[in-house]
């Protein structure tokens, strides 16, 4: 049975030149199916490459956000765009390769950063 939620939104989408296909509740969207596949596929590779003995949900959610990201950051052969990618066009950000690309996932890294040992931070009261 097909829910009837979206329906009232069709008229507007076809005026802006989309097409509404609403699934049913059992039935599966071959794109959205293939996609959730590949996501899979490059998680379960990034997680075969790390040499961790236990994994946090938080280490794998970061699996995940990484391989959508990655799969984000350039543009579809079938996507409105053939020189942004769906990144850009939704956040308007470009990948910066000295950014995003410094370390491979799951590198164990050291970082400093500046700091004192001065109380100065706590905010006093004002009866004090």
């Amino acid at each position: 049975m097909i829910s009837k939620q979206f329906e009232c939104v069709r008229g507007a989408l076809v005026d802006l030149g989309a097409f509404l296909n609403i699934a049913a509740a059992d039935e599966h969207v071959p794109e959205v199916e293939r996609w959730i596949r590949t996501i899979k596929e490059r998680v379960r590779s990034i997680y075969d490459s790390l040499t961790f003995k236990k994994m946090p949900a938080r280490l794998i959610a970061e699996m995940i956000y990484t391989s959508v990201y990655w799969l984000n950051i350039f543009p579809s052969e079938s996507g409105v765009s053939s020189t942004l990618s769906p990144k850009a066009l939704v956040t308007g950000c470009k990948p910066d390769i000295h950014n995003h690309c410094k370390l491979e996932f799951g590198t164990y890294v050291q970082t400093h950063e500046a700091h004192n040992n001065s109380m100065s931070w706590i905010k006093r009261d004002s009866q004090d």
